[in-house]
């Protein structure tokens, strides 16, 4: 320092003495939290408190007499700033305060301090002494260090974080986090400054039930709820919202606050519609489905009587009609068996022989066919082979090619059995 602000010698005790009547009983400063060093002029240590020795490691036998930077309490680069920057502007004003700085711990650490600077004058108002008060402010730059970090991660999440002050129908925004502008357009200092408020840019369909919601949770004593709601953004589009919330009391115990973190859920609502006019059209689609059932099972009920109606009607037929002219056959010189197999067939007309026989599977040919109707008509190979014409050898060697088609070959089956059944 200037030598010519150096005290006079006994500076010292003054020093203590006019410390005292600044802070009263000397107990003050020992009881403080920071750690309070008492500077003379000269920028050796008077006195120490007893936070200066637990928190920076020096005793005050070690601390009195030597300067800051013989302990090594801060470094000559420090101390130079001090000199030519901080201690010209505290003899101007008398008082420094929130000044932050590294401060050194005898075991070689650092830590961030936030430093105040008192100078005191003696009676006749030369400086006498200055007192120094250290903060360690280490826990609290972790703090904001870690609120930096929360607010990175909300501001590049979509979730918005309000702290609303409990005043219905006004509700000021004491806080909003800085992605608001990225989900509906307004900036945070919007909101902050009053510019805009969030009744103003809900939906005004919304505003009535929303604040009665309120009401009721306020009168009810809910403590945390969720609302949902729509939002015109800034560019006029509306926006449908989600926030939970949750009441923050003072220190008397009255709701003071509310905190919310509001979500844009608008994608899920049009999920939801769509969803919804998506089951509506199913449900008409399943009820037209039942409809056509119904009306299919009565076409198939109607062609199963008609199926019926024509069966009876062609076995009318058969035996009115036919039947008659048959048995004229029967009456005629040569013509009896032909007209017992009609007779057969006539009355087998409406079975399903015809059809299963000529199935494309068993590649019967149309003589084997008509072979197979003769034998399913109780006629004997003989009489087949008479009636077609055509020797009893050939009959049986189509027997024995029918039954290999028909897959009863090797089996101990009667063909004329077998036809019967099909």
């Amino acid at each position: 320092m200037d030598p010519e602000s150096k005290p006079h010698r006994g500076s010292s005790i003054e020093a203590a003495r006019l410390l005292g009547e600044e802070f009263g009983d000397l107990k003050v400063v020992e009881a403080m939290s920071e750690a309070v060093v008492v500077l003379g002029m000269d920028g050796t240590i008077l006195r120490v408190n007893r936070e200066f020795e637990r928190g920076i490691g020096w005793g005050r036998e070690d601390a009195v007499g030597k300067t800051p930077v013989e302990l090594g309490l801060m470094s000559e680069e420090g101390a130079r700033k001090v000199e030519t920057e901080l201690v010209p502007r505290l003899m101007e004003k008398g008082v420094l305060r929130d000044i932050e700085m590294t401060g050194i711990r005898r075991d070689g650490t650092s830590f961030p301090a936030l430093m105040s600077w008192t100078l005191i004058r003696d009676s006749r108002g030369q400086p006498s002494c200055i007192i120094s008060v250290a903060m360690d402010i280490t826990e609290r730059r972790r703090a904001e260090q870690e609120m930096r970090e929360f607010r990175d991660i909300i501001n590049r999440s979509p979730a918005l974080v309000f702290v609303w002050r409990v005043a219905p129908g006004e509700w000021p925004v004491e806080f909003v986090s800085d992605n608001v502008e990225q989900v509906i357009g307004y900036t945070a200092d919007d909101f902050m400054s009053g510019r805009v408020s969030w009744p103003g840019i809900t939906h005004p369909d919304d505003v009535p039930r929303l604040e009665a919601e309120v009401a009721a949770h306020i009168e009810s004593g809910t403590m945390e709820w969720s609302q949902e709601y729509r939002l015109i953004t800034r560019s006029g589009e509306t926006r449908w919202m989600s926030d939970q919330n949750l009441f923050l009391k003072d220190e008397k115990g009255d709701l003071a606050r509310i905190q919310s973190i509001v979500v844009d859920i608008t994608e899920r609502k049009i999920g939801e519609e769509s969803l919804k006019k998506s089951e509506a059209e199913l449900r008409a689609r399943t009820l037209a489905l039942e409809q056509k059932n119904i009306a299919f099972k009565e076409i198939v009920q109607h062609i199963e009587e008609e199926k019926n109606m024509m069966r009876a009607d062609l076995s009318a037929n058969v035996e009115e009609v036919l039947m008659p002219v048959v048995e004229k056959l029967k009456m005629g010189a040569g013509a009896g068996e032909y007209a017992d197999l009609l007779e057969h067939h006539l009355h087998e007309i409406t079975s399903e022989f015809g059809c299963k026989v000529t199935r494309k599977g068993l590649n019967l040919s149309t003589r084997e066919v008509e072979i197979c109707s003769m034998i399913r008509g109780g006629l004997r190979s003989k009489d087949v082979a008479r009636l077609l014409n055509v020797s009893h050898q050939t009959i049986e060697k189509h027997r024995k090619n029918i039954r290999k088609k028909l897959g009863i070959s090797s089996k101990d089956i009667n063909l004329s059995s077998y036809l019967r059944e099909l």
